[in-house]
């Protein structure tokens, strides 16, 4: 639904590229780059190539499976080449802990050992074909063009125990409401420490009202759309929170691309940056506290997942210290501690021991409005739409 997937693999190869001396094989116009002919061929990191072949066989990476780009470097490319095709998006990257974005963008942790972990991905792309004025062309280009990448630059393997595509072109497993969050909890329920996770989402994105935290102010859920949301609804940030990342063991490592139009940051994780308001000069980049993150729902959450689990001691635990935050009342009033999350000083971040609450390693990249209340889409939970 939106440039976040083509923007990230030209911005990786066309830096590779420059820097290992190797041509494109193809030369295609930059303002056709974002477009899709529905043929058998896809347009996608700055080049054309057949569905049946690896576009990404000449682009190598060293054996720390880390590129030449920073984090950092990465987003503010991909900013530069959004906003040079006249997509009104910026990149943002949200993270259960502070990591360094100064240092080189990786899918694989260090730590990762061949034979022992796995990688494991779970690529979805909506593109609406039987639904009424919400049709989209290019998230199942988005999905081709991903799914190539990770094969052949980072060796995500295509085994269908591995790998899960759902898209809704009747050949693969439709992204239904029910297949996409029975996908994500059998990925938090496969997935073990060690272990690299990538998701991507290519559809529609919307924002939805939630309830208000006082009367004076309005609050938001961002949320996907399935295949199906006109049946069964759209799946909000909370779901996927519940669903994907908070189940997840610690210690896996998950990379998430969520790739729609008309979002904010789709899930709010702990910490953020955004290049909305970062010149590309800064080389300082820093994750701060996400001021939209709420404590007290991520409490919430664990100790549902928990309480009636056999982890007794650690439903207990979070039962305890959800007493503490709903002291002055049983609701969402409370002051939101995020940050108690910050567990290291800013000079001294160790990304092994910086997790806070959230057990897994997760970082999503998602896209925002430059001007985020320009546009507005709001659905209901029955897919009701409207548009202000």
């Amino acid at each position: 639904g939106g440039a976040c997937s083509n923007a990230l693999l030209k911005a990786i190869y066309d830096t590779e590229s420059e820097i290992n001396n190797v041509a494109s094989p193809h030369m295609v116009d930059a303002k056709n780059l974002f477009e899709d002919d529905d043929d058998d061929t896809v347009d996608t990191a700055g080049f054309s190539f057949d569905q049946n072949s690896k576009s990404f066989d000449k682009l190598s990476i060293n054996d720390s499976n880390a590129i030449s780009l920073t984090w950092a470097q990465l987003l503010h490319k991909m900013k530069g080449e959004m906003q040079g095709m006249g997509f009104n998006q910026v990149p943002a990257i949200t993270s259960s802990y502070k990591f360094n974005l100064n240092k080189p963008f990786t899918l694989v942790p260090p730590e990762f050992k061949a034979g022992v972990n796995n990688k494991r991905t779970l690529l979805i792309g909506c593109n609406y074909r039987n639904t009424r004025h919400a049709q989209l062309k290019a998230c199942h280009d988005d999905v081709t063009s991903i799914k190539d990448f990770l094969v052949n630059v980072y060796g995500f393997p295509e085994s269908p125990d591995m790998m899960t595509i759902l898209v809704d072109d009747k050949k693969h497993k439709s992204p239904t409401h029910k297949n996409i969050t029975e996908a994500f909890k059998r990925l938090a329920e496969q997935s073990q420490p060690g272990d690299a996770v990538f998701v991507l989402f290519s559809g529609h994105g919307c924002r939805i009202m939630d309830s208000p935290i006082d009367v004076t102010a309005e609050t938001y859920d961002e949320a996907i759309l399935p295949s199906d949301y006109e049946e069964s609804g759209i799946i909000r940030d909370t779901l996927m929170f519940k669903t994907l990342f908070a189940p997840m063991k610690k210690g896996v490592t998950v990379t998430c691309i969520i790739d729609c139009a008309h979002t904010g940051v789709m899930i709010d994780l702990p910490y953020l940056w955004s290049t909305k308001d970062s010149k590309k000069e800064d080389q300082q980049a820093k994750m701060s506290l996400n001021n939209d993150f709420s404590f007290v729902r991520c409490l919430k959450v664990v100790k549902t997942l928990y309480e009636s689990s056999v982890f007794t001691r650690i439903g207990k635990t979070v039962g305890a210290e959800l007493d503490k935050q709903l002291s002055g009342g049983d609701d969402e009033t409370a002051v939101d501690s995020v940050a108690s999350l910050e567990t290291m000083p800013e000079n001294d971040i160790d990304e092994k021991d910086n997790a806070g609450l959230l057990c897994s390693i997760a970082k999503l990249i998602t896209c925002q409005f430059d001007d985020l209340y320009s546009v507005e889409e709001h659905f209901d939970d029955n897919g009701s739409y409207d548009s202000r």
